[in-house]
């Protein structure tokens, strides 16, 4: 038996999330603490073993079926670290000569403007029950 699992950054490689699940419920002593990090916004990457992506929302009411309780939820990056991700990801897919010049021009000129605004600005001034982060992390404690 365990008193911590970490689970970073790979459920939405699990094809059976339950079963994992479950597992980890054998495995975890009562009290023991359960952390995942899982990203919200990513690429389909290790094709064909890229599943699902989940909400927090979704791995709590998953988790507390199994009777686990939420201790935390925290949230990574926001709105305009999206952004820079995406632009990041979008520069892989040109050639050579001119993926170097943009990522050249957008982590001197872009990058650190977009980081900023994600320090500066965190709530959605249109729609105030949203968020859009880049990812989150959950910490349940079992039993």
């Amino acid at each position: 038996s365990s008193d911590l699992i970490i689970i970073p950054n790979l459920l939405h490689h699990i094809d059976d999330i339950d079963l994992l699940l479950r597992q980890v419920k054998k495995i975890l002593k009562p009290g023991g603490i359960l952390y995942l990090f899982e990203p919200l916004v990513r690429e389909l990457h290790q094709i064909p073993d890229d599943f699902i992506r989940y909400t927090p929302f979704g791995l709590e009411a998953k988790l507390k079926k199994l009777n686990f309780r939420k201790k935390e939820i925290n949230y990574c990056g926001g709105p305009f670290s999206v952004i820079a991700y995406s632009w990041d990801q979008a520069l892989q897919y040109l050639p050579t000569k001119l993926r170097s010049h943009y990522t050249k021009w957008f982590y001197e000129n872009e990058f650190q403007k977009l980081i900023e605004l994600d320090n500066k600005y965190k709530k959605n001034k249109i729609r105030p029950n949203s968020k859009f982060p880049m990812s989150f992390s959950l910490n349940f404690i079992n039993g």
